[in-house]
């Protein structure tokens, strides 16, 4: 299974063991039943349809996949002409298939579930990725934000249930905060074209209250990354406001248009 660490049992609480005799727990992508003791609730067969083992070449500058023999490349064709201001990249997998299905379902109004499923994944790529070193350490998660009208709409942001779920993790309970705000509302991104869409959010971010973020190194957590451009604005925006350096979490790596 490309890029997910061992999933490890662990004791069982009284309240989650009564939990799952009354309602057993199922795959959130194919509704089989898993062993209850299984910490992500997606299954093995599931986790091989998100991840996609043939793609084994992956680039290390936006983490989009590729097929070919398991190596990295330094950019590629998808990120070669942009200008990413993230000391690392790191997603489930790219934009395609079951988990281009999973993407949809946890940004649907009732998608509160497969959100916090996917950040449980997202969190153990990140925390695999910080004990090999690939990863410096990080003082605060951050979710990208949405406008207070399509939150309104939506009844909750996506990337704040991302950071919820991983800041459960030991590794990064306790640095969850939200640093910025969306101060205007955009377009939806997909409808645009590539120039569009880096006009559209242009200096669309700003720093919620006054965070000391001088020298922070800070996690910043979407839902998908397909050009860049909000991510790139809000990287941007953290960077101007003191930080040492940004790491991008993302669910999916989009490449289905060239930047």
């Amino acid at each position: 299974m490309q890029d997910l660490p061992q999933i490890k049992s662990g004791n069982l609480s009284w309240g989650r063991a009564m939990q799952n005799l009354l309602v057993p727990p199922v795959c959130i992508a194919c509704v089989n039943p898993l062993d209850d003791r299984r910490c992500l609730q997606i299954c093995e067969h599931c986790c091989d349809r998100v991840s996609r083992p043939e793609l084994k070449r992956k680039c290390r500058r936006c983490s989009a996949r590729f097929r070919g023999e398991a190596s990295t490349i330094p950019q590629c064709y998808f990120c070669q002409d942009v200008r990413l201001p993230f000391a690392s990249v790191t997603s489930v997998a790219n934009y395609d298939g079951l988990l281009r299905d999973l993407v949809i379902r946890m940004k649907s109004r009732h998608g509160q579930a497969v959100a916090l499923q996917l950040g449980v994944w997202l969190a153990r790529i990140v925390e695999s990725r910080r004990q090999s070193g690939e990863i410096d350490s990080i003082d605060i998660v951050s979710p990208m934000p949405i406008h207070w009208m399509r939150k309104l709409r939506r009844g909750f942001n996506v990337a704040g249930l991302l950071v919820e779920s991983i800041a459960q993790s030991a590794e990064f309970n306790g640095k969850q905060q939200e640093l910025l705000v969306a101060s205007r509302k955009t377009r939806k991104q997909g409808t645009l074209s590539i120039t569009q869409r880096f006009d559209n959010v242009k200096d669309c971010f700003e720093i919620s209250g006054k965070p000391d973020l001088k020298g922070a190194s800070i996690l910043l957590v979407d839902d998908v990354m397909t050009s860049g451009a909000t991510a790139i604005q809000a990287g941007n925006r953290l960077l101007r406001a003191g930080a040492r350096q940004i790491h991008l979490a993302i669910v999916a790596r989009g490449i289905g248009r060239q930047p």
